[in-house]
């Protein structure tokens, strides 16, 4: 397994990244091939690993990042419920306010058998403790599920889920209209950022 120049996780200042994490082996082969499910849990389990290096963990988190791979056969809101219930196994949102999350669907990762790969952003106190957070969840959005929040206020630093055009009822507005569909998309990304007392003027990154 080649070596490489990057690290699982950094910490630089107050924040704490932690690379994308997959179920391999130590020689670099994909475990649990095409197991969805039992790689979704030894994948959480490794991101708690990379950040008690730093002296925190999945309770300091305010966003994920998972990419997947499917033909379109996975249900994305069980596999958020998936997640959802792993990060709180393993004490993640302790209080029941939990992090941001962005699923990313793709047709395959970088092996055969890797079904998911997931990133994290934590922001743990000088001392590994859990910082104060503000949390929105619209009534005009999706609901995610627990403990995933649509938007994460934690100090001066807002994270939001990736959103997109559904209404709570499930119905896709503007079928096929990709510019229309946007506009809805950016409303929901303001109403998150209005409910923590920002807006999109202080936006430093969209994906």
């Amino acid at each position: 397994y080649q070596h490489l120049a990057f690290k699982h996780g950094v910490r630089v200042g107050e924040m704490t990244f932690v690379g994308g994490q997959v179920d391999k082996s130590s020689t670099g082969e994909p475990l649990h091939a095409f197991d969805l499910a039992t790689q979704t849990a030894v994948v959480i389990r490794h991101i708690d690993t990379v950040l008690r290096e730093f002296g925190a963990g999945l309770a300091n988190v305010v966003k994920l990042v998972a990419f997947y791979a499917t033909d379109g056969s996975v249900d994305e809101t069980a596999f958020l419920t998936d997640i959802g219930q792993h990060v709180l196994a393993c004490g993640g949102a302790p209080d029941g306010v939990g992090p941001a999350i962005t699923l990313v669907p793709l047709p395959c990762l970088a092996l055969p058998g890797m079904m998911v790969e997931i990133e994290a952003v934590a922001v743990p106190g000088k001392d590994g403790e859990r910082l104060p957070r503000t949390t929105a969840n619209p009534p005009a959005l999706v609901p995610l599920p627990p403990p995933f929040s649509h938007g994460v206020r934690c100090d001066e630093h807002i994270w939001t889920s990736a959103q997109g055009s559904r209404a709570p009822d499930g119905s896709m507005p503007y079928p096929q209209d990709l510019v229309a569909q946007t506009a809805v998309v950016m409303e929901h990304v303001a109403q998150i950022l209005t409910a923590l007392g920002a807006d999109l003027g202080d936006t430093v990154k969209l994906s």
